[in-house]
């Protein structure tokens, strides 16, 4: 009598500390794929933002090549009305000296 309550007393614990073992298992199998889908959303989310990034940089300069070109009739309003806006406008101003030569 005393004995077969002791074999059931340890089987009851060995099977006690198995399911235990076995919860653990499962436990750090769902903690690492977790951390794993963790991971491969951050890098998703990296991807997108640097694609994001690359096209609003190319956006940008496509605007600012398109603000330098200038059609050639706009061009030529802009010469005859003399509101043409020169990128160096240094080097058409001619500075004389304000002493007289004598």
């Amino acid at each position: 009598m005393e004995e077969e309550k002791e074999a059931k007393r340890k089987k009851k614990e060995e099977e006690e500390a198995e399911r235990k073992k076995k919860e653990e298992e499962d436990q750090r199998k769902k903690e690492a794929q977790r951390k794993k889908q963790e991971e491969e959303a951050e890098r998703k989310r990296e991807e997108d933002e640097d694609e994001h990034r690359k096209k609003m940089e190319v956006e940008e300069e496509e605007k600012k090549r398109k603000r330098r070109q200038i059609s050639p009739s706009s061009l030529s309003r802009r010469v005859s009305a003399g509101t043409r806006i020169r990128r160096q406008p240094e080097c058409y101003t001619v500075w004389f000296p304000l002493t007289e030569y004598t």
